[in-house]
């Protein structure tokens, strides 16, 4: 099943797809030719998974930024908590006297 793609583009951008085009094919093509709709088509496939990938990157690092932020936090309220003294002995309910 063919797909094309009636994509009405500015003149600029048309140009530049159309110069791309021809260097993939390798000849000048036309622009409604049925062969240029199937290559613009790859083409956008390939930007919407680079696309994807990206924005699965951008997601990763934000959530990195995020974990390191909650271990900072973490980090400081351990340090401003008053700790336990390990060297006091721990009285046992024999030791204390009622």
């Amino acid at each position: 099943m063919r797909v094309l793609l009636n994509i009405r583009l500015p003149k600029e951008k048309q140009s530049q797809l159309i110069e791309e085009v021809r260097l993939i094919y390798g000849a000048r093509i036309d622009p409604q030719d049925e062969k240029f709709q199937e290559i613009l088509a790859q083409k956008a496939e390939e930007e919407k998974k680079a696309q994807k990938a990206l924005k699965k990157q951008r997601k990763q690092q934000a959530m990195m930024e995020q974990m390191k932020k909650l271990i900072e936090k973490a980090k400081q309220t351990e340090s401003s908590t008053p700790t336990v003294n390990a060297e006091a002995p721990v009285k046992s309910p024999s030791d204390v006297q009622d």
